[in-house]
């Protein structure tokens, strides 16, 4: 297993937290399709779908920043941008051919996670609950 959620990852927004639950359920089937070898196709669809679910959360997440004038912002947002490139580019290099080892997985993605909630979208879901935004 990757990544194990826990109480320290809750956002306290319904939404917000149900999103990260899956992100990290899909990493983690992913992170395991990797580490045992699994037929490269698969993976590719399953990176697929785990890129487009990512980017509609991080949509979500950018409306409700821009909805409440989230001060945050435009740093937020970097984040997220720079994330999508180096999960794209990961991926890019497996689809021609490059094996993605579980190691630059982990690399980019567990730390990756647990920095980003712990630092970005706990702040934001504080700022929303202080602005008595309910979803």
């Amino acid at each position: 297993m990757l990544i194990t959620w826990n109480e320290d990852l809750r956002t306290g927004d319904d939404q917000i937290d149900h999103q990260h639950m899956y992100l990290i359920e899909q990493t983690n089937r992913l992170y395991e399709l990797i580490a045992n070898g699994i037929d490269q196709e698969e993976c590719q669809r399953l990176a697929a779908k785990l890129i487009k679910y990512a980017s509609k959360h991080f949509a979500a997440e950018e409306q409700l920043m821009e909805e409440l004038l989230y001060p945050g912002y435009p740093e937020h947002l970097r984040e997220h941008q720079e994330f999508s490139k180096r999960v794209v580019d990961l991926f890019e290099r497996q689809v021609q051919g490059e094996r993605i080892t579980p190691e630059a997985l982990k690399g980019l993605l567990s730390e990756w996670f647990t920095h980003h909630i712990r630092n970005y979208d706990l702040a934001l879901a504080h700022f929303a609950k202080k602005s008595k935004v309910s979803r």
